[in-house]
């Protein structure tokens, strides 16, 4: 990819900011998962079990899934059907790529982040609280909200970078 000015380059700056971020919050999680899994067999195995470290388990691992799957939108890392782009072209390859990026993004807009918000409000002004932590589960229910709005902010830069990608292969 050539050298990136303007708007694009700061999208893609932030987007770097915004990797290193999930990255660490992605290590943090899978870290207090695997502790809280080892403590957990570890309790279960000297009598006396920690019940309440299955839900820091679960809901890391919540937070972890969705954090990582903002990173491998950035990344292209999605499920993607190789057996029937393979006979594409470069640029219809492209195209094609853009077309996924456009629809999951309006997607994940649309149906995640706005059906999504109503849930979180409910659960927010419901007062629920997880059964064993009693902490408010509108907490443990903004894991997926984040990582889908990273998601797509992601899909968005990515979007931003294959048309320019698209317009200097139409220059040449």
């Amino acid at each position: 990819m050539k050298e990136q000015k303007g708007i694009i380059k700061e999208l893609n700056q932030i987007a770097a900011v915004f990797e290193k971020i999930l990255n660490i919050f992605i290590g943090i999680f899978v870290g207090i998962l695997g502790l809280s899994v080892f403590i957990g067999v570890l309790g279960r195995n000297i009598n006396i079990p920690v019940v309440w470290l299955d839900e820091v388990s679960t809901y890391c691992c919540i937070w972890a899934t969705f954090f990582g799957f903002a990173v491998a939108s950035r990344h292209g890392m999605l499920s993607n059907v190789d057996a029937f782009i393979h006979g594409f072209s470069e640029r219809a390859k492209g195209l094609y790529e853009y077309f996924l990026d456009y629809i999951s993004a309006a997607l994940l807009w649309v149906v995640v982040l706005w059906s999504g918000k109503d849930y979180i409000a409910y659960a927010y002004n419901a007062g629920t609280l997880s059964a064993q932590l009693r902490i408010p589960l509108f907490y443990v229910y903004l894991g997926p909200m984040i990582g889908y709005a990273f998601a797509i902010y992601f899909g968005i830069v990515n979007i931003v970078n294959k048309i320019s990608e698209l317009k200097a292969a139409e220059r040449k």
